[in-house]
């Protein structure tokens, strides 16, 4: 099965990381053939280089600018005609931008259409205006996504969930070395609470600062925050306030970005997750992988990942007070939070798995066309 993966932007972010995951399942196996549409260079087709996958460059019209729609026809055709040799069986888009892209593409080479929805932005409202509805499949990442859609009778028959693939590389002594570098001007801290990400008004960290302050407040004077992401320059003057008004300069690390995933992993005690939307958190699997406990808001996701114990590890609100408060009350009963903890892991390994993710896309591609021909 010939398969045909779009994903313009090539930064750093989630997105990229999970279809990178999942490509190096597909190429594992004999029977699937990837190839992937890149907008631009950088590190993402830096990681398909390396995968040795077949890639195309090229510059992708944004279906939202009006300039660019107005173009998307021809350099659609002649993307289309690029790619004829490829004899594509299905066209993926990895993110909701593309959709599009992959619903015209199909089009031109007579295949079937996918795309893949990571962010909780996406409601049946911006579904309705980039059109996903011209896909074959559509596939939120996580449970409350799709539940966001199915109320839509056009939408529906066409949504499946498609979780994640999830797995930690190999650890990498140098990055524990250089870890232990950044972080010696911060001789107070014995454990660190982690938030992986870009500093943002969306990952909204600054809250994290404020539970930071709240935890130490209440005797927990050995802890600090270790935030591993670029900072957003808009983002950067309410960070700064909020470490000035905590007096927490000497607690809070912000090491930027920092590609040693699991020596982060192992250096932290706790994650943390304020964010107000997600898709499906990846960072709370990665750490949960990894056997570290994450407490986070009631973002996208959180359902598929906690289960039961939602009440354990989620706030309430999304606000720094929920959110220490449900640290303090898993802190006071470590027992139960610890078998708590197990179960989800368990669970976790076993939704989220590179084999889960593989044979779950291998159903819904091969599955017939549930829905009326486009």
């Amino acid at each position: 099965m010939n398969l045909l993966f779009i994903q313009k932007s090539t930064g750093r972010g989630g997105a990229k990381n999970s279809l990178t995951e999942s490509l190096r399942a597909i190429t594992a196996q004999p029977d699937l053939h990837p190839h992937v549409i890149v907008g631009e260079p950088g590190p993402f087709l830096d990681r398909c280089t390396h995968l040795h996958l077949p890639t195309t460059l090229a510059p992708l019209p944004e279906w939202r600018k009006f300039l660019d729609r107005l173009r998307f026809p021809a350099a659609i055709k002649s993307l289309a005609h690029t790619l004829s040799n490829t004899r594509p069986d299905w066209i993926i888009s990895n993110e909701m931008w593309w959709g599009p892209h992959a619903a015209h593409l199909a089009r031109h080479l007579h295949c079937r259409s996918a795309v893949i929805l990571r962010d909780g932005i996406a409601t049946i409202k911006k579904s309705r205006q980039y059109r996903l509805y011209q896909n074959d499949l559509i596939l939120p990442v996580s449970s409350t996504i799709a539940h966001a859609l199915t109320p839509d009778p056009t939408l529906a028959p066409r949504v499946h969930v498609l979780f994640n693939s999830v797995s930690l590389p190999p650890a990498n002594p140098a990055d524990a070395t250089t870890l232990q570098v950044l972080l010696e001007p911060y001789p107070l801290v014995q454990r660190w609470l982690l938030i992986v990400g870009k500093l943002s008004s969306r990952k909204n960290q600054a809250d994290a600062v404020r539970t930071l302050r709240a935890l130490i407040d209440d005797g927990h004077t050995d802890l600090g925050l270790l935030l591993a992401g670029a900072l957003d320059p808009d983002y950067r003057p309410e960070m700064d306030a909020t470490i000035a008004q905590t007096r927490l300069a000497d607690r809070v690390a912000m090491i930027g970005n920092f590609d040693g995933l699991t020596s982060l992993l192992e250096k932290a005690h706790t994650i943390l997750l304020p964010s107000f939307r997600e898709g499906l958190p990846r960072s709370l699997v990665e750490s949960i992988t990894a056997a570290k406990p994450a407490f986070s808001y009631p973002c996208e996701g959180v359902d598929d990942i906690y289960g039961t114990h939602r009440t354990t590890f989620v706030s309430h609100e999304s606000t720094a007070p929920s959110l220490t408060e449900t640290i303090r009350r898993a802190w006071a009963d470590p027992a139960t939070t610890h078998a708590a903890f197990q179960n989800v892991r368990t669970q976790v390994l076993a939704r989220f798995s590179p084999e889960a993710h593989l044979a779950r896309l291998r159903s819904l591609l091969t599955a017939p066309t549930r829905t009326p021909s486009r």
